[in-house]
């Protein structure tokens, strides 16, 4: 992904609807076999067409959650993806200038500031600081 890619994502994210969204559960218009046969989902007021939600109600039901998820996913996606990146440049940084500035540095000494980089990482995923 290029950086005018999620830049672009980014500013779609920005200039959407602030959140949380949700599914709301909408009154039938008609009458129903679908789903509970009295209700469908919205999310942000947006209605499905009867025509598909009678055909697929359970891809219905399914979408609307996920779009509504959507709305605070994206942006957790994106900070993490910018958060990786600088990761990664510090990672090159700190090998770089072990390499450059300290002349008896040896492939296993670059790989342990490598490992150790990546426990802290590690530690990231797991929801450490």
């Amino acid at each position: 992904m290029t950086n005018d890619e999620l830049e672009a994502i980014s500013t779609r994210e920005q200039r959407s609807t602030l959140g949380p969204w949700t599914v709301k559960r909408v009154q039938n218009l008609y009458p129903s076999e679908a789903g509970d046969g009295r209700t469908y989902p919205a999310v942000r007021g947006f209605r499905c067409p009867k025509a598909i939600y009678e055909r697929a109600w359970e891809q219905v039901e399914t979408d609307a959650i996920f779009m509504a998820a959507a709305r605070s996913d994206l942006p957790s996606l994106v900070n993490e993806v910018r958060r990786l990146r600088r990761r990664l440049q510090e990672v090159h940084m700190v090998v770089s200038e072990a390499v450059e500035f300290q002349p008896k540095v040896t492939p296993k000494d670059v790989l342990k500031l490598v490992e150790d980089l990546f426990k802290e990482e590690e530690g990231h995923w797991r929801g450490g600081p």
